[in-house]
């Protein structure tokens, strides 16, 4: 069991209530005020360049986690070349990649419709996960991806704004999180890393800047040079959109070590409606029948996969002789003796497409 578990474990029990509740309704309120800020950022009147959005809150974050590691605050990590080419690079690509296509889909849907789309990401993780061996196909588990497919897509025929092109950049938003979220569980853990969330932010965002910086040059380096909406309301609003991106690494760090597996997915459920709920009232956002009927099969497809998920985990191996040496359940905590912080920290960065 990890140290801060340990640490909550011995508080008493109203204290513990407390102090869970507290980073849990921090945590979905920066999840939740992330989002809604993109969209509000992305609108045409103010900042319509999401390559540029994205640029900006890997460049902070990697400001961060560079004073945090130079300071002395974190220990730093020495990897070699070999290992940050082949660890740091792919990973910076592709949430360069995932938080650019997320922050596009902005520009074309409405945050509810983002909502009921994300619901399909256990099935594109399962796809990734079988290609890449860290999935097991089973019936019981294609039986489940069906039914939430099933549910986005009658959402999606309900959809009165719907804009293929947005629908197209939140897949690729998915695939490309899915993707990276395989390599960070294969590949950190063969290497035995440790990374924390800053020295995260040290290493793997200046990879992201260098991958969307040419491409903004190229694509909204004019747009930028005549916004008039910079010139007078720009800055306290981008610092206060990327200190809320960073402050959510922050907190998911923080919470994913006192919470459970299962309460942290279904806490995500519950901001998910609620986001639907919100962007209904704050922009206007129009829902149908069949929109919130197909969004509520894909949701009880969500949590019984969760569910299921979760309850596997919790089984002993077949021929496990050494079971004591067997890390906590994920039911237990979300963060096993070794990289699962690493692993979640690299999920958080920019949370656009989460």
């Amino acid at each position: 069991m990890n140290k801060g578990r340990t640490e909550q474990l011995k508080k008493p029990w109203f204290t513990q209530l407390l102090l869970s509740t507290a980073r849990l309704v921090i945590w979905l309120s920066l999840s939740s005020g992330v989002i809604l800020s993109n969209k509000w950022l992305l609108h045409p009147m103010r900042f319509p360049f999401p390559v540029s959005l994205t640029c900006w809150h890997m460049a902070v974050s990697a400001v961060v986690g560079a004073v945090a590691v130079r300071s002395g605050m974190v220990a730093k990590q020495q990897l070699s070349w070999k290992t940050w080419a082949k660890i740091c690079v792919p990973v910076g690509a592709l949430s360069a990649a995932a938080l650019f296509f997320g922050n596009m889909s902005f520009m074309y849907l409405t945050v509810s419709f983002m909502q009921m789309l994300k619901a399909n990401m256990p099935v594109i993780i399962f796809i990734v996960g079988c290609l890449f061996a860290t999935e097991v196909f089973t019936l019981a588990s294609f039986s489940i991806m069906v039914v939430i497919a099933a549910g986005v897509g009658m959402a999606s025929y309900g959809e009165l704004n719907f804009s293929l092109l947005g629908v197209l950049c939140m897949f690729s938003a998915m695939s490309c999180e899915a993707v990276r979220l395989t390599l960070v569980q294969t590949l950190l853990q063969r290497q035995d890393l440790q990374l924390n969330p800053l020295s995260t932010l040290y290493y793997i965002m200046p990879i992201s800047v260098a991958c969307l910086l040419p491409i903004a040059f190229v694509t909204e380096a004019r747009g930028l040079s005549e916004c008039r909406w910079l010139t007078y309301h720009a800055l306290p609003s981008l610092l206060a959109n990327a200190g809320g991106a960073v402050a959510l690494n922050l907190s998911i760090y923080i919470v994913v070590g006192t919470m459970s597996a299962l309460t942290m997915k279904l806490a995500a459920i519950v901001k998910d409606i609620g986001l639907v709920a919100v962007s209904c009232a704050l922009f206007g956002d129009t829902l149908t029948f069949p929109g919130v009927f197909g969004y509520s099969i894909a949701l009880l497809g969500v949590c019984v996969y969760n569910y299921r998920k979760i309850h596997m985990q919790e089984l002993p191996p077949v021929n496990s002789k050494l079971d004591l040496k067997r890390g906590p359940a994920e039911s237990e905590t979300l963060l096993p003796a070794k990289n699962s912080d690493s692993n979640w920290q690299i999920a958080a960065v920019g949370k656009s497409v989460s």
